[in-house]
């Protein structure tokens, strides 16, 4: 049952990094000059931006707590190395809630 919720949750995480690369991506200079163009496109890619980043993160967390893994690291490799370093995050992540059981790590 941990791991579905885990599950869940990095997938909600995966969704949001593809709506925030989507939307980052409207404002690189090639698509920049059909988005500024219209202000709804505009305000779309920015809003997609502002939400799709937190949640993302959020969730990113939400999945590591859940699989008992500590949150700060796998934060700090989405963080620092967006957008590269998320999907390789949500790819580790997913790959360790496939396992049949909790992972057990040293308290120091």
């Amino acid at each position: 049952m941990q791991n579905t919720s885990a599950r869940r949750a990095l997938t909600g995480s995966a969704w949001a990094l593809l709506l925030a690369c989507v939307s980052l991506a409207a404002l690189l200079p090639q698509l920049a000059a059909g988005t500024v163009g219209s202000p709804l496109r505009a305000l779309a890619a920015g809003l997609g931006v502002l939400l799709a980043m937190p949640l993302h993160w959020r969730w990113l967390a939400a999945g590591a707590r859940q699989l008992g893994l500590p949150v700060r690291g796998w934060l700090a490799l989405s963080v620092v190395l967006f957008p590269l370093g998320g999907a390789a995050a949500l790819i580790l992540l997913l790959g360790l809630a496939g396992r049949p059981h909790r992972l057990a790590l040293p308290t120091p």
